[in-house]
């Protein structure tokens, strides 16, 4: 009798462990930071946890963003209206969210228009500005990016 105990309790644990928000290696280097914050960073915005990941310039202009909640629906949340800077000034406008829809949990792959090569080459750091998600403003994130190369 132990082991299907064991067992519904190991299944119990995984589905909350995949409906629960974690914390993400990284954490948010914010508009102030200085120093490359490689991986992800994770900010909360009303009650929506949006975590971003971008690994650096090898992977040029892709970022991962996963969002988490338990209050709203996210499908209908797009993020055409990201903006990604760099520090002289340039701006790109997002392409595409590819994330396909998931209720509570969204998680996909979001770029931009523009050659990661020309954006990236000689800039000190890059900064992320998302839509709101729902009615709340999402904190921008910044990637310095140390040396130019």
């Amino acid at each position: 009798m132990k082991r299907p105990t064991l067992a519904l309790l190991g299944s119990l644990a995984l589905a909350l462990a995949a409906c629960s928000s974690s914390s993400v290696p990284g954490g948010a280097a914010g508009p102030e930071g200085s120093a490359w914050v490689p991986g992800t960073q994770t900010v909360e915005a009303g009650g929506v946890t949006v975590a971003v990941t971008w690994e650096g310039r090898g992977v040029g202009l892709g970022f991962d963003v996963k969002l988490d909640n338990h209050q709203i629906d996210l499908d209908g949340v797009t993020l055409s209206g990201a903006v990604l800077t760099n520090d002289r000034g340039d701006r790109l406008e997002a392409k595409r969210w590819a994330a396909p829809p998931g209720g509570h949990h969204r998680e996909g792959t979001l770029l931009f228009k523009g050659t990661a090569g020309p954006f990236l080459a000689g800039a000190k750091w890059v900064e992320l500005t998302l839509p709101p998600i729902g009615s709340n403003g999402v904190p921008p994130l910044r990637w310095s990016l140390g040396a130019s190369s």
